[in-house]
């Protein structure tokens, strides 16, 4: 799959992204904080003019987010399906939405901030800053949460700015460098309540594939079972074909036994 970039980098605007494979699946460490950007690394194809793993502290946060979105709709679709908690009658109640919507709707950029050919962006007043990448965030990630934030400023200005200037420039990062961790405004069937539902597109995925360890054991042992395949060759499918062989596997074994799928 390819995936065009807001922000360029080293001059590529596009990143290409090959399927998950079992291999993928195994060696993700939900555990670690970075274990998106450690799935990224393994996913991103740098053949040609895109973006290879070498570039993956160069990417902006918003196009790793674009990319983390890629991997969500390559593998499991375009709808986001959740649950969350009423803050008003604490009932739970199921959300979802159009990842492509939501994707569309941060695409909306900024008034106050013109793009330049540099990749960094310029105020009116002429103040010029760039989207905080993927290494600004781990510069920062150790400090307190407002020292992290003036640092990480910083960092994405060209020069020292007067804090009217950085006022700015930090509302027009969040239009031009949207992140897709943000309140999804929902309504609770329950009281009819409505409410925003915190929701973080890269918690959403890890948390997603967490829950597909059992099922890829499960896909393991029927392909061993049915083609004598080693554990090797199995992990080495994508994920699609290898659902796809083992759905095979199983409606031929429910026609020749009448019985249905092994659980």
């Amino acid at each position: 799959m390819r995936v065009e970039l807001r922000q360029s980098v080293a001059g590529r605007r596009w990143a290409k992204l090959r399927p998950l494979t079992g291999e993928d699946e195994v060696s993700l460490d939900l555990a670690d904080a970075g274990a998106a950007n450690a799935l990224l690394a393994r996913l991103l194809d740098g053949s040609g003019v895109t973006v290879g793993p070498e570039c993956l502290m160069a990417l902006s946060v918003t196009d790793r987010d674009r990319l983390l979105a890629a991997i969500y709709r390559m593998e499991f679709g375009d709808r986001i399906v959740g649950v969350a908690t009423c803050s008003n009658c604490r009932e739970e109640f199921e959300f979802d939405f159009s990842l492509d919507a939501l994707l569309t709707h941060q695409d909306h950029g900024s008034e106050q901030a013109v793009r330049e050919g540099d990749g960094f962006y310029r105020l009116a007043d002429g103040c010029r800053f760039r989207a905080p990448t993927l290494g600004d965030m781990e510069e920062v990630a150790k400090l307190p949460i407002d020292t992290a934030i003036r640092a990480l400023l910083d960092r994405c200005l060209e020069a020292p700015a007067a804090e009217r200037s950085r006022d700015a420039v930090q509302a027009a990062l969040e239009q031009v460098a949207p992140i897709l961790n943000i309140d999804v405004e929902s309504q609770c069937p329950h009281c009819e309540s409505t409410q925003g539902v915190a929701f973080s597109l890269e918690s959403y995925l890890l948390r997603v594939l967490a829950q597909e360890r059992r099922f890829l054991t499960h896909e393991i042992h029927r392909l061993a079972l049915s083609y004598g395949w080693s554990l090797r060759d199995i992990l080495s499918l994508s994920r699609g074909d290898r659902r796809s062989l083992v759905r095979r596997v199983e409606a031929e074994w429910a026609a020749s036994s009448g019985s249905g799928s092994l659980g």
